[in-house]
């Protein structure tokens, strides 16, 4: 029996490099905008395990089993990423592009 994940699809997204004592990490921080009524949102998955591409998306698979599914023309920071400024002046922690990830082999 396959475990439906719930696909999450973000306005706007970007890698981060995270060196965690040592070993590299790379996640996706998301962002959506809230519109009138709604609050903008953003979020940080818990870890990249995976990358495919299909046509203009990447879906990127987490460590806890997440999918997000990301426009490659919305590869950008946007005004609802409030972390992003104190994620980045982290020494331990670098704005990537998708094309530089590299996953360990298993």
């Amino acid at each position: 029996m396959q475990i439906e994940r719930e696909v999450q699809v973000p306005d706007n997204w970007v890698i981060l490099k995270v060196n965690m004592n040592g070993k590299i990490v790379y996640r996706v921080l998301a962002s959506w905008s809230g519109g009138y009524l709604d609050s903008d949102f953003c979020t940080i998955n818990s870890g990249i395990t995976a990358v495919e591409r299909y046509g203009d998306y990447y879906d990127f698979t987490g460590i806890s089993g997440s999918l997000y599914r990301c426009h490659r023309n919305n590869e950008k920071v946007s005004m609802a990423m409030q972390p992003y400024n104190m994620l980045v002046a982290d020494d331990r922690v670098e704005h990537v592009s998708v094309e530089d990830i590299r996953l360990e082999e298993k």
